[in-house]
């Protein structure tokens, strides 16, 4: 109690007593981000357990939820039917006991939390949900259908609704109007096998009814509800409607329907849909409409069969209108215009157009022009798809607008023709990009030599939205556009940190074991309306793989727990079929789907074998989640048993390597940690050497190989290769995909030889190749979940700064919050350009925080150049001898330069897609460091590696606070625990919050060495307390320069890097013999030379 008299006094003296005990005067900010199921205030969720969810932040360093409490009422007639109190956990979400809903209710939910000084938030804002129907008896319409695709019902309400929800599903798409108002979102509902599952949309309708007559109005397309493989629709179109007002039914789908034709007189998925407008009933549905003679009476249909459930996944929705950016004249083609739009993407056009009624205006939809130069539309890789529209003028003389309702397309281009002619303008035609609604929540961008990474990045989001379309596609224009279970397993770590992707794989995950079989397979195509079941291993692994990742992104455990059972049932599937065939023979239909066609295709029975190790593997982190430690026990023992075999089956001592030695055959054990241990350096010197020297490193895997080759080669440490074949611009890579003259890509192929390649199987938006965006967050932004995490807890933050990369700036976001790094290379000399040809290669001392000039230019060539940045190597046979003079006359004396790629200013020696690499050099040095800011969200622990690089005496500071100097950690700022030197790297410690790092120090004494092969050479620091803490340079070959500007050469062992820093890192010194049993034969060449270059430092 406070006396009248006291209270100023009480009030400062609390302030006082708060201020001295360092205290804050407010507890933390409230929750934010609330969902239920993952949605945002969603209309009709029939779960019978919703899940509800919440990110928190905090101002201060390494803070954690202790506590929570949720508070869920009624809307009408409020009243609260859960109060948890004070809950202790770390965990942002609750589930809500199903006995405490009831069905067509509105629910609103608040949320509180306490931090780790138990201090209280504020409340959440309310967040809302509205229940659907939770038993199949609430349902009381019929399904109806007839003649015709548009239908209608008039009724009246006594009263305006306080409340009311509108329950429809439709076996194909539907689209509802209440009062001439369209409340339904486009392409909805969802693709399901109807048989099994039958998904139904829920919408608010209460601003749209009024006292008196009202109506209904829903226009019918077939969606996917054609024949399994049907090019053609074929019905039944068919409807389920049921309005609730206030809590009661009002009005249903029954035979009090009339029913009609449309304007639509045809609608299918592939091949597009025709309109005619002078068919148009205006005002059909509106409850002031006339039904006459062509409407008939509706009729009852049969139920589908499959169980009514709410689609709880964001709807389809538009997302961007894109311009022409020109209008073509195909030659040889009276009355055709084609429209680019400068990026290939889902959905489709829209028309505005002003003619003469009956006017027939046809949309022919194309990812690209044919390559005879004529400028007409390429479609034959379409397949069997007319990807048509056609639209119908009705003569309004202000003019007529179009869309079409019930398809989407694929496309860059379109072309326009009308009968008779009409001449279109720009505004003719815009491009609509629609894809199912789900928000882009991660970010990365590069900076580097090179823009190609940037590049790449933008083609994985257009290719990966566009085939988000219900469930995750194969691609979005020809004759297929399935629920590929393959493509959606290699994306689905890529995904995941571009996308918000928690409802939509439920979904997904869902969809699949729909179609489980008894035996525990599933099929290779969700629905499985193409491929088979059992599928092929690869494919099939999209069960567990898409169950774990959602769990450790989202912590959504509880989904988990309700799917875990056919996640075994899968895997027990596979244990019989191994049981009977033997790992090494272990079946497989597609394998490592489409490599490079020069190349061969891995042996799919490793392959299959690898992916069935990868889902036990999987198996056993989701039973250790969720306490199943007996099944985690049984695995483990089993798993042993099983690599065991998988190497005795396909090692190959002939081949140094897994069955004949190609990339994906042994990266997938390395990736797996499978390998032997006495055949470790044997396979990495055979992976090594095949990649570089073989391959000019460039990949040679199909689909599943070039996932795993990435993480394979950052798990060893070697990112500088990877980042070498991420920026390749040649065939075959990523980078030829956007670079090569003959039709540059805006999304990712489906073969790396596309515009070789015939119509047969050539997408070019597939997704499948995307899985090298998983790389770009867990390599170069460095951010991954430390050994023994379940969902993000617990991160390791350690970024590869290698090659031309000059800096990152990423986050993505977790069920803890969103997790955020930006590194930057600051300093030194270098600078490094790459472009293909005719782009341009721009070199900026700026750019490194030098305010001097080119000085010098190292190395130049235009041809067809390969490495890195330092190591940069010429092709002789196909080189301009030239290029360093004509570079020197662009650059040296200039702070920054540009250089054109193009043949009429270098000389061209051969037909190949031709590049031009840079390495220049700056007058004015810049002291050598690393800045990484970090954010990390409440509840998370991080280990963050900042890199040594060519630097000793080093310091670490935060925010230029020293926290590491003179080799040991100096405590005392907030939130970090320890920084120590692990390695060739500083390691540091920390709790929850934004940090600012920045490593420095003097630059390390460089040494160099070179001999003949077969001789014994000897690396030494030149000081006792130095170690040799990096290898610059090193190759066993025909290297060429000298201390400070080696280069490769024309050939060069790609394990003598591996080779020396096994033998060398961290020693004061090293003797080795330099031989071919040593480093692998790199070529057939008398009288191999070796050199290195190694940094020297006191760390």
């Amino acid at each position: 109690f406070i006396f009248e008299g006291m209270k100023e006094t009480f009030i400062l003296l609390s302030l006082l007593i708060c201020l001295a005990a360092g205290k804050p005067l407010a507890g933390p900010p409230p929750p934010f981000d609330l969902e239920t199921e993952h949605l945002i205030n969603p209309i009709g969720i029939d779960v019978q357990s919703p899940r509800l969810t919440w990110r928190v932040s905090h101002p201060e360093r390494g803070q954690v939820q202790t506590s929570f409490r949720v508070v869920i009422s009624t809307t009408i007639n409020p009243s609260t039917i859960l109060d948890t109190g004070k809950v202790s956990s770390s965990r942002g979400s609750l589930v809500v006991p199903a006995n405490l809903l009831e069905s067509d209710l509105t629910y609103q939910w608040t949320v509180m939390w306490w931090d780790s000084s138990d201090s209280a938030s504020s409340v959440s804002e309310t967040a809302y949900f509205d229940t659907g129907f939770r038993q199949a008896s609430d349902w009381s319409a019929s399904w109806i259908g007839g003649q015709g695709n548009i239908l209608r019902r008039d009724f009246t309400l006594p009263a305006v609704p306080n409340r009311a929800r509108a329950y429809i599903a439709g076996i194909g798409y539907n689209e509802l109007y209440v009062n001439g108002v369209k409340v339904s979102a486009p392409l909805t509902p969802g693709w399901t096998n109807y048989g099994i599952t039958v998904l139904y949309n829920v919408y608010d309708v209460t601003p749209y009814l009024f006292e008196g007559v009202n109506c209904i109005g829903v226009m019918l397309g077939h969606g996917w509800c054609a024949s399994t493989e049907a090019r053609e629709p074929d019905g039944p179109l068919s409807l389920l409607f049921q309005l609730q007002s206030d809590g009661k039914t009002v009005v249903m789908s029954d035979t009090l329907w009339n029913i009609t034709a449309g304007p639509i007189t045809y609608d299918g998925i592939y091949n597009g849909e025709s309109y005619d407008s002078r068919l148009e009933k205006p005002g059909w549905n509106l409850a002031t409409y006339h039904v006459d003679a062509t409407w008939r009476p509706v009729q009852g249909v049969p139920n589908p069969g499959g169980k009514l459930t709410f689609e709880a996944i964001p709807p389809v929705a538009y997302d961007t209108e894109r311009p022409a950016e020109s209008i073509i004249r195909p030659r040889n083609s009276t009355g055709k215009y084609v429209f680019d739009f400068g990026q290939n993407l889902s959905g489709w056009a829209k028309l505005k157009i002003k003619g003469p009624a009956g006017t027939v205006v046809t949309l022919r939809h194309a990812e690209v022009l044919n390559h005879d130069g004529s400028g007409n539309i390429y479609t034959d890789n379409l397949r069997s798809a007319k990807a048509t529209d056609i639209y119908t003028l009705n003569g309004n003389e202000t003019g007529e607008e179009y869309s079409p309702r019930f398809t989407y397309h694929g496309f860059r281009y379109i072309e326009f023709s009308a009968e008779p002619e009409i001449v279109p303008t720009l505004d003719t035609l815009t491009s609509l990009h629609y894809h199912s609604d789900i928000p882009q929540t991660g970010f990365i961008n590069f900076t580097s030599a090179s823009n190609i990474l940037n590049q790449i990045q933008s083609n994985i989001l257009w290719g990966q939205r566009s085939n988000f379309m219900s469930v995750p596609t194969d691609c979005d224009q020809r004759d297929e556009r399935k629920g590929w279970m393959g493509d959606a397993q290699l994306s689905g770590e890529e995904a995941l940190h571009n996308f918000y992707l928690p409802s939509f794989y439920k979904n997904f995950l869902n969809r699949m074991i729909d179609e489980q079989a008894e035996e525990g397979s599933v099929g290779d195509t969700v629905p499985l309306t193409f491929g088979n079941n059992p599928s092929d291993p690869a494919w099939g692994s999209a069960l567990p793989s898409l169950a774990l990742w959602s769990s450790q992104y989202y912590s959504n455990f509880d989904d988990l727990q309700t799917i875990y059972p056919a996640l075994k049932l899968y895997v027990e599937f596979m244990d019989k079929q191994v049981a009977s065939s033997g790992i090494g023979n272990t079946y497989s239909t597609y394998g490592d789907w489409v490599p490079p066609p020069q190349f061969p295709q891995a042996n799919g029975h490793l392959v299959s074998a690898a992916s069935y190790l990868t889902n036990i593997q999987q198996l056993i982190q989701m039973a250790i989640s969720l306490g199943d430690n007996e099944t985690a026990t049984n695995y483990q023992a089993s798993f042993a048993k099983l690599a065991d075999g998988f190497n005795t089956a396909f090692w190959s001592d002939a081949a140094s390597g897994y069955d004949t030695g190609l990339q994906t055959a042994n990266v997938l054990p390395l990736f797996l940690g499978i390998v032997p241990e006495d055949k470790n350096t044997t396979l990495l010197l055979s992976l090594l050497n095949d990649l570089v020297n073989n391959h000019d490193t460039h990949l040679s895997t199909g689909i599943i190989g070039t996932k795993y080759l990435m993480l394979a080669l950052h798990k060893i440490g070697r990112d500088d290769l990877a980042l070498q074949i991420a920026e390749n611009t040649d065939y075959p890579s990523w980078g030829y995909m956007i670079t090569n003259p003959i039709e540059p890509a805006t999304t990712l192929w489906e073969l790396w030889d596309t515009p070789e390649e015939g119509p047969g199987m050539n997408s070019r938006n597939h997704i499948m190749f995307g899985a090298v965006g998983d790389w770009f967050y867990k390599a170069l932004a460095g951010v991954d979940q430390a050994d023994g995490d379940l969902d993000f807890s617990n991160i390791v933050i350690s970024p590869a700064v290698v090659g031309n990369l000059r800096g990152v700036n990423s986050s993505f976001l977790t069920a803890r919050g969103e997790i955020a790094v930006e590194w930057a290379l600051i300093g030194g000399t270098q600078l490094c350009g790459t472009s293909a040809e005719g782009q341009e290669v721009i070199l900026s001392c700026s750019a490194i925080g030098s305010s001097g000039v080119i000085s010098d230019i190292k190395f130049g060539s235009y041809g067809t150049p390969a490495g890195a940045c330092g190591s940069f190597r010429v092709n002789s046979s196909c080189h301009d001898e030239n290029s360093v003079d004509i570079i020197r006359k662009f650059c040296v004396g200039k702070s920054d330069c540009v250089i054109p790629a193009h043949s009429d200013l270098f000389t061209s020696k051969c037909d190949k897609f031709k590049k031009l690499y840079v390495e220049a050099v700056c007058d004015q040095a810049v002291e050598l460091s690393v800045n990484l800011k970090a954010s990390i969200p409440v509840g998370v622990s991080a280990s963050v590696s900042l890199p040594v690089l060519s630097l000793e005496n080093i310091v670490v500071t935060e925010s230029n606070t020293t926290i590491y100097s003179s080799g040991k950690f100096v405590a005392g700022v907030a939130g970090i625990a320890n920084a120590e030197l692990v390695g060739n790297k500083i390691v540091v410690t920390a709790g929850s919050g934004s940090y600012d790092f920045t490593i420095e120090g003097t630059e390390a004494t460089v040494i160099c060495a070179d001999t003949t092969e077969n001789d014994s050479i000897n690396i030494t620091c030149p000081l006792s307390s130095q170690i040799i803490s990096q290898v610059q340079f090193a190759s066993f070959g025909t290297p060429t320069g000298q201390c400070g500007s080696y280069s490769v050469g024309e050939c060069g062992a790609g394990s003598t890097v591996a080779v020396v820093e096994s033998l060398c890192l961290f020693h004061n010194d090293c003797q080795f013999l330099v031989s071919d049993s040593v480093f692998g034969e790199p070529c057939v060449h008398v009288g191999k030379l070796f050199a290195a270059q190694v940094v020297c430092a006191t760390l």
